[in-house]
């Protein structure tokens, strides 16, 4: 899980990446990590404390140790939020790409109505803990089965 604002521990980029290997008792592929980290520009970063990164940065980081585990299932909560748009297209470049390679299943919870659109396959909207709609992406915001989510992708519902 990679969550809106990461949680770092206060360690070099290198050993928060390697954190949930380590927890398995794996230590990884170098070149593996060093590909990873070259995909997600932080390569670079690979000695800096935690600390002393930008928010895109340390979100970078905390995706690479999410991913560095090869997950079947990415749980990602607002992974773009309150970052500058470099890291946003970054981020959901690299995600497109982790998806295309290794077909993890991967929930995204935005609400960037347009983040929705460039990246889900599937769409759901939640109101209030229910579920209003699921559906294909295209169907979802073309032609929603619920007046809520038509007001939704109008722009006229506002929460």
């Amino acid at each position: 899980m990679v969550f809106q604002r990461p949680l770092l521990l206060s360690r070099r980029v290198r050993a928060n990446v390697l954190y949930g290997l380590r927890l398995r008792g794996e230590t990884g592929d170098p070149q593996r990590i060093q590909a990873l980290l070259e995909r997600l520009s932080i390569a670079h970063l690979v000695n800096a404390r935690a600390r002393t990164l930008s928010g895109g940065e340390m979100q970078r980081v905390a995706m690479a140790r999410a991913l560095i585990l090869r997950p079947e299932v990415l749980l990602l909560d607002e992974p773009t939020a309150n970052l500058d748009p470099y890291n946003v297209r970054l981020i959901e470049q690299f995600l497109q790409e982790e998806h295309a390679t290794y077909r993890p299943t991967i929930i995204l919870v935005t609400h960037n109505i347009f983040q929705a659109r460039r990246m889900a396959h599937r769409v759901a909207l939640l109101l209030d803990g229910e579920l209003v709609e699921l559906s294909e992406t295209a169907p979802f915001f073309k032609q929603p089965s619920d007046p809520r989510t038509a007001a939704f992708t109008a722009g006229e519902l506002v929460y």
